[in-house]
């Protein structure tokens, strides 16, 4: 299949995410290990050119549960406030991959996230003891 520059490949059939009980139990143990030596942890989720496609939703019930239960940021990149800047197919190389253009957009993207939201939590009060 020879496609032309910057067009992205697109799969015919949609995927569905399955997540694992025993990925969630490594998971759970990293961030329990990642915790207690106090390192700051982000969950990503990176953004997909045909989200109807992708089927995330376990996948986002998931990271919503344990951002919330962890008190960890998460980054969707799917979310209506970032998915304009990762519209256009050029940035893909098929549904589910950036290419060089748009990992240097989505590298760019998720570091002024990650400051903003380190800024907000610096402004927020400190809980009293």
């Amino acid at each position: 299949y020879n496609r032309p520059a910057g067009q992205a490949k697109y799969r015919k059939q949609p995927r569905q995410i399955q997540i694992s009980v025993a990925y969630c139990q490594q998971l759970e143990l990293l961030l329990s290990r990642l915790a207690a030596d106090t390192i700051q942890v982000y969950l990503i989720i990176p953004p997909e050119f045909d989200l109807h496609e992708f089927q995330y939703a376990p996948l986002k019930q998931y990271a919503d549960s344990i951002s919330s239960a962890r008190g960890i940021a998460l980054f969707d990149f799917n979310e209506e406030y970032s998915r304009p800047a990762f519209e256009d197919p050029a940035y893909y190389s098929d549904n589910l991959h950036l290419n060089g253009k748009g990992s240097t957009i989505f590298s760019l993207a998720l570091r002024d996230a990650i400051m903003n939201w380190e800024e907000r939590q610096i402004r927020l009060p400190k809980p009293s003891p």
